[in-house]
């Protein structure tokens, strides 16, 4: 369950200048917990909580997550448990479908279509 934090929420670009890290070391310590995780704004956008970020700051070396910490370690910095699998299962649906469409795209490689019936 997500923690209730008060105060703004700060995206990369001012996360980047505050801590003085680049984008690849930020998301490497995100997955080894060491650093505090995204939460989502919006479908594509995500952000951090400032007091989060300004804890970090203050003690890199001795950060840990607090109660209050969103917690999104499933395996991906961005997606909880329920929207992975929604992922998968829309990718499942996808695939799916377009197997169909290449199935029925194959019945109609290499033969011309004519009215009496498919030409050999």
């Amino acid at each position: 369950m997500r923690g209730k934090i008060t105060g703004r929420i700060i995206r990369l670009k001012t996360v980047l200048v505050r801590t003085g890290l680049s984008r690849a070391t930020i998301y490497r310590k995100i997955k080894q917990r060491t650093f505090p995780a995204q939460v989502k704004i919006t479908v594509r956008g995500a952000g951090w909580h400032e007091p989060e970020i300004n804890r970090w700051v203050a003690d890199p070396v001795g950060w840990k997550p607090t109660a209050q910490t969103p917690s999104n370690w499933s395996g991906s910095p961005l997606l909880d448990p329920r929207e992975l699998t929604r992922w998968r299962r829309r990718l499942a649906d996808r695939l799916a479908a377009a197997q169909t469409v290449a199935g029925k795209r194959e019945l109609c490689v290499g033969r011309r279509m004519d009215p009496e019936g498919p030409v050999k």
